[in-house]
């Protein structure tokens, strides 16, 4: 009687990737740790800017990064943080500060920033932009009222219009 071959597969990465939902595993995929030989796995969200990047100028798809990361860090700040790394170079400007409101300062730094960057936005427009780049949902989601072709534009619009805010 010949023997069976054990089939080789590798396998899933290892690790904490979260709770497995439906939300939170949206937009995103598991990728291996670079030089790790443990199979340990990070689970990466993919961003709007970087898929609309094939549709957008250079200076669109500018405005579209600069509002993800003031937003991003409007809730790093704020919420305790999605990101390690952003909490922890946070802390530890935190604690190299001599006043005790330091985190105060940086909630509203952080605030303005992101006022200052949406300011060019128009009301109208508004609803869209933060679908896609604050709550990093696709625009083929968005459903009231108007095409997505109408909607398509109004992102490049109120993009452009960013982009002259923030001079880029």
């Amino acid at each position: 009687m010949a023997r069976r071959k054990k089939s080789v597969s590798l396998p899933k990465f290892k690790g904490d990737h979260g709770t497995g939902t439906t939300s939170a595993i949206a937009n995103t995929t598991i990728e291996a740790v670079e030089g790790d030989a443990n199979r340990m796995g990070r689970r990466r969200r993919h961003l709007q800017s970087a898929k609309w990047a094939s549709k957008l100028s250079i200076r669109q798809l500018q405005a579209a990064q600069a509002i993800e990361k003031a937003y991003a860090r409007v809730e790093a700040i704020g919420s305790g943080g999605d990101s390690i790394a952003k909490m922890l170079e946070l802390q530890t400007i935190v604690d190299a500060s001599p006043k005790p409101d330091a985190v105060i300062d940086m909630q509203i730094g952080a605030q303005s920033h992101l006022q200052h960057v949406m300011k060019a936005v128009p009301s109208a427009m508004r609803h869209v932009i933060e679908h896609l780049f604050w709550h990093n949902r696709p625009l083929g989601q968005f459903v009231q009222g108007r095409s997505f072709y109408e909607r398509n534009a109004e992102v490049k619009v109120a993009l452009d219009l960013v982009a002259n805010q923030m001079r880029f």
